[in-house]
């Protein structure tokens, strides 16, 4: 039992029914089978979440929208494993290829499967408690040690983005009904990589393709819509094109699309421009100022109020007044459109692919030396293919019928005055 004294607190003794009191049932139980007993069991639920993890990993979640690429799941087998110097029986997940090559085999299995790779030191740090995102980096040093060599990852990490890579260039848009493509450029590495994401009818979005270059230059914008075309883009749709305010890729669409297409630029990218003329001071005011134009519902309303803004702008900096208005026209083309709510607030700005792209920056955090192209293709088409698996359909995606219709009426219009 315990005592208290003048200096602390003493333990003299303590009854078995005293000890189970303190002690929750995990423990209990514990104590009844052995310790090694229980650490066993953690060992081999955390080798069934570990080859869960490999099955989600390739598949997604369950239920998740799936691309052709992707392998399926093929329910589960009875397989054995070692945990510490036994042999232990498991539920195996399997896998097979959408393609019809047989099953994948899981590298998580094979490891479990050749010897006992969740060691004594894991085991007792997991039995003590410690959370999966403390012991998980234990869990990798041991299955690095028993036969998941970092040469053997990295050979799987490019066979599989590579297999990404040529699934990506096979992608058809024969039966797409795109109503919305959106271009922007993003540096990745030392690379300038001009994106483009497609809106069909229904609001989906979907990554079409992108192209490498040292800069945003017209050439790479046109190889990128030509490719885009080859791949069945309809060359005669009409499109609303949102694009990052870089000539180079208006002069690009207008050449393949011919000089009447309806081009939104980023309001965002034109914001940035004009801050980028004025002292620090003053930007987040005429950031505030800009934002409530573009926010006006009519295009009268925005436009005389950005006028305005530009007035009170030749006054501090007239850098920024021809800033903001070149091409000024083009941030309100949805304006014209008489397009509100969730739909113009999604295609005011590229910030789709900004985001994509803000994805793929997280799925290559670890990449600290960027190759030649094949491994920024690569990583590209693994990172991007990730990042589409989460997209969302676009706010307000009915309203996307009214702008396909708003976008054939103005081509038509544009026609007759031809």
């Amino acid at each position: 039992m315990v005592r208290s004294t003048r200096r602390g607190t003493a333990v003299n003794e303590i009854s078995a029914e005293q000890f189970a009191k303190l002690l929750g049932p995990d423990f209990q139980n514990a104590i009844r089978r052995g310790v090694c007993d229980y650490l066993s069991e953690i060992g081999l639920a955390v080798m069934q979440a570990l080859m869960q993890g490999e099955v989600d990993y390739w598949c997604g979640k369950k239920f998740s929208r799936k691309s052709d690429d992707q392998p399926v799941r093929w329910g589960k087998q009875k397989g054995v494993v070692q945990v510490r110097d036994a042999k232990e029986s498991v539920q195996r997940p399997r896998l097979r290829a959408r393609n019809g090559e047989g099953e994948i085999d899981l590298e998580t299995y094979a490891a479990f499967s050749n010897g006992r790779v969740l060691s004594d030191r894991t085991l007792a740090v997991i039995g003590a408690g410690v959370p999966i995102r403390q012991y998980e980096s234990l869990v990798s040093k041991d299955l690095r040690k028993h036969g998941v060599s970092s040469s053997a990852v990295s050979r799987r990490v490019v066979a599989e983005s590579q297999r990404a890579l040529e699934s990506f260039l096979a992608r058809r848009w024969d039966k797409a009904k795109f109503v919305t493509l959106l271009f922007d450029g993003v540096r990745i590495g030392k690379a300038m990589v001009v994106a483009c994401v497609g809106i069909d009818k229904s609001g989906t979005k979907y990554v079409l393709g992108w192209k490498l270059g040292s800069t945003e230059n017209e050439t790479v914008c046109r190889d990128l819509i030509r490719q885009l075309i080859d791949a069945g883009l309809n060359k005669e749709a009409d499109y609303l094109f949102v694009v990052d305010g870089a000539k180079a890729l208006s002069a690009a669409i207008k050449a393949a699309f011919g000089s009447s297409v309806s081009i939104q630029r980023c309001q965002e990218h034109k914001i940035r421009d004009v801050e980028s003329y004025l002292p620090v001071k003053l930007r987040k005011v005429f950031r505030d100022k800009l934002h409530a134009a573009f926010n006006e519902r009519t295009y009268k309303r925005a436009s005389d109020r950005l006028q305005r803004v530009r007035s009170q702008l030749l006054t501090i900096s007239e850098p920024a007044a021809n800033s903001l208005t070149e091409g000024l026209e083009q941030t309100l083309t949805l304006h014209k459109l008489d397009i509100h709510g969730g739909v113009r607030e999604s295609l005011r700005t590229t910030n789709i692919i900004e985001s994509a792209f803000s994805s793929l920056r997280r799925h290559t955090r670890n990449v600290t030396a960027w190759g030649d192209s094949d491994q920024v293709n690569r990583w590209l088409a693994t990172g991007l293919a990730k990042a589409e698996k989460s997209f969302r359909r676009v706010p307000g995606y009915r309203q996307i019928a009214k702008l396909q219709r708003k976008l054939t009426e103005h081509s038509a219009l544009q026609t007759a005055n031809k």
